[in-house]
């Protein structure tokens, strides 16, 4: 759905708080395609549309032309990843559906929904067809648990979360970091945290000779973060297995990129020639060390461990230039844990600042639907005099960075739909200001007061959660963290198969409990965001497992004369 232009996120016309967005319906052979639940949830309030009367102009819902009033509130509760001791990441979140024109009765409150289902028709909003405001919204727990902190930007003088961990990964380089550059043939040793290069052969089939030190060429002059994306199955068929690195700068501007071609494909047998370049006696784990090149770090710190912890993490990478213009080229160890040169590391699933997230929470304002945030109104102030009149917000809104920028605004605001406080949060509409330089008064504050009551509706769950998030930017950080819950692993095991004829829910539930934490991580770790591989791995798991119900081969394998190849595992 198309976002609209007179409903955007995070604010509306007077400087008013503006929870969600204004989306308009597709239509295929002129008729609008349904609204559907974005996720599996449970409906927490339902309320069906007025019948329309636009032709009334005294009507509540005619104020400014016709609004339908039709609207549903689904709870989420899903999890997102789980800590080392396997407690799980547990999330709670709300989608809001407003302005509907009709619901289906198949949607009542207190019944479970599940994505894509359908919700009804988008409406109309002041006259205009085919709209609804949708919003995403959380509390304050959640929104630590979503994010990992609920204030402030990320701590960048330690390692980001790892209980959550999808998208991009990044190592934050700070200034000073030594730079290498190699001679021609030349290469930098695997088990080795000081650079030490090594040149070509001789002539073939000689041995190389001895590594010696290498000296820095330069060091980094500014704080930078080293972006590590793998392809992971997505994109052209030739880059399906590559590796991009990105170099940003502190304020999220790229830098520089390069690509490895083959860079995830090549992980395994890196990972394999790292630990063998270490004597036999004191080798890493090759398993702790492909997830050191896939994660820049051990994230599952429960079952691996880096031995020495120093095993070196080379990469030619694109740096800024002491201006911090320009850039140039050079290796980094990116597992530096030199003291004042320690890299640290994080994901997307930190919600970064240094990729646009940004939380405003400083509105001190005694509840009321003003934006008084002095740090959001300063992307909004065109001539920097610390006022936002409605033509600055209006222009501001349409450039296409201030648009980036409050796509990553997760904001605290009261809810617009409360009708317990509509005076509390309105009353500032009756006194002239720059932000609201035409104020009602008299009959036209009451028609207001009396429009905003017609379209609120009951759910105090939903009011309790202040934490507002573009929704667009929330389902499209979300698309990379491709973790299943218990439930909804347990919804992707066939109930009628040749492994199982019938196969209850029940038990469906209980295969699904005992392996979907193991059964995530395997995925994390060696099928990232793919969907497709996922499928894959689901399917091959589900033939060799018999659905899940075992993960050793069935019969008496072990004491046959297959015994070798007698199956354990998922695969």
């Amino acid at each position: 759905m198309r976002e609209a232009a007179d409903g955007m996120y995070p604010v509306g016309q007077n400087l008013c708080w503006h929870g969600g967005v204004h989306l308009e319906a597709p239509t295929v052979d002129r008729q609008s395609l349904p609204v559907r639940a974005i996720a599996d949830g449970v409906v927490r309030c339902v309320r069906a549309a007025a019948p329309n009367q636009s032709s009334n102009p005294d009507h509540a819902q005619s104020y400014a032309g016709w609004t339908d009033n039709g609207v549903v509130v689904i709870e989420h509760n899903t999890e997102i990843g789980a800590a080392a001791d396997n407690t799980p990441v547990t999330v709670r979140f709300y989608s809001i559906y407003q302005h509907l024109i009709d619901i289906p009765a198949t949607v009542r409150s207190g019944q479970p929904i599940y994505r894509k289902a359908e919700l009804g028709h988008a409406g109309y909003i002041d006259g205009q067809p085919g709209r609804i405001h949708f919003e995403i919204a959380c509390d304050g727990e959640n929104l630590q648990h979503l994010i990992g902190r609920n204030q402030g930007q990320v701590a960048t003088d330690r390692d980001g979360r790892s209980d959550v961990v999808f998208g991009e990964i990044y190592a934050r380089l700070p200034s000073g970091t030594p730079v290498y550059t190699l001679p021609e043939g030349h290469r930098l040793l695997d088990n080795s945290a000081a650079a030490q290069s090594q040149g070509p052969a001789p002539r073939a089939g000689a041995q190389r000779p001895p590594a010696q030190a290498l000296a820095a060429a330069t060091a980094t002059t500014i704080d930078c973060y080293i972006g590590l994306r793998y392809a992971m199955g997505d994109g052209p068929a030739a880059n399906r297995g590559d590796l991009t690195l990105t170099t940003y700068r502190e304020d999220g501007s790229a830098c520089g990129q390069r690509r490895e071609a083959n860079g995830e494909y090549n992980l395994y047998n890196r990972a394999k020639a790292i630990s063998e370049a270490y004597p036999a006696t004191g080798r890493p784990a090759p398993s702790a060390v492909y997830e050191l090149l896939r994660f820049g770090r051990v994230i599952n710190t429960a079952n691996e461990t880096l031995t020495p912890a120093d095993v070196p993490h080379w990469r030619e990478i694109i740096i800024p230039t002491a201006d911090g213009t320009g850039t140039q080229s050079g290796w980094v160890n990116l597992n530096n844990r030199a003291e004042g040169q320690q890299v640290r590391l994080f994901s997307d699933a930190d919600f970064p600042h240094w990729r646009g997230w940004q939380l405003f929470d400083d509105d001190l304002s005694a509840g009321d639907s003003r934006c008084d945030s002095d740090a959001l109104k300063t992307l909004l102030d065109v001539d920097g005099d610390h006022h936002v009149t409605p033509d600055e917000r209006r222009t501001r809104m349409q450039d296409v960075s201030v648009r980036s920028k409050l796509r990553h605004a997760i904001c605290a605001m009261p809810s617009e739909w409360n009708a317990a406080d509509l005076q509390a949060r309105w009353s500032w509409l009756q006194q002239a200001t720059e932000e609201n330089p035409t104020p009602l008064v008299g009959e036209n504050y009451d028609d207001f007061i009396a429009h905003a009551q017609a379209l609120s509706f009951e759910a105090p769950q939903a009011f309790a959660a202040t934490w507002r998030f573009h929704p667009r930017g929330f389902v499209e950080g979300f698309r990379d963290c491709l973790w299943f819950s218990c439930e909804e692993l347990a919804q992707c095991i066939p109930r009628r198969s040749l492994s199982a004829p019938v196969l209850s829910w029940n038990e469906a539930r209980a295969r699904a409990n005992n392996h979907y934490l193991y059964l995530n991580r395997f995925f994390l770790k060696y099928k990232g965001k793919s969907r497709q591989r996922v499928a894959h791995g689901l399917a091959q798991c589900y033939i060799e497992t018999g659905l899940l119900r075992t993960i050793s081969e069935d019969g008496e394998g072990a004491r046959k004369t297959y015994g070798p190849f007698y199956g354990r595992g998922y695969h």
